[in-house]
């Protein structure tokens, strides 16, 4: 009975699996498009920023239950459109410099971390 050995490719940015090099390629093909800043958007109005702000909350708190059964390491993706100063600007709209780190009883840490582009 020969043996097939599979050869899985990982993406580094969010470690989503693929069976073949073509669907990773197609997949870093479309997450370089997400990081592209296009100039013709405008600027956004406060109230807007206010709503993303709720939803990336909404999302943490989903993600991160407060449960025992539920304990360990948690991965959240949001696709956003900048790039290499994403957490920059995450701090100014939380206003607030430590937005990415949460220290909970028991000296339980959650920290955020922006991955870099894929270049």
């Amino acid at each position: 009975m020969p043996s097939t050995t599979l050869s899985l490719s990982r993406c580094s940015t969010c470690g989503k699996e693929y069976k073949n090099s073509k669907g990773l390629t197609q997949h870093k093909y479309y997450v370089q498009q997400y990081n592209q800043r296009q100039q013709e958007l405008d600027e956004l109005p406060i109230n807007t920023i206010n709503e993303f702000k709720q939803i990336i909350v909404t999302e943490i708190h989903r993600k991160l239950t407060p449960s025992f059964r539920s304990m360990g390491k948690k991965t959240l993706t949001i696709l956003c459109t900048e790039s290499s100063n994403s957490y920059e600007i995450l701090s100014s709209i939380f206003n607030s410099e430590q937005w990415g780190k949460k220290i909970y009883s028991q000296n339980q840490v959650t920290y955020i971390v922006c991955a870099d582009p894929i270049s």
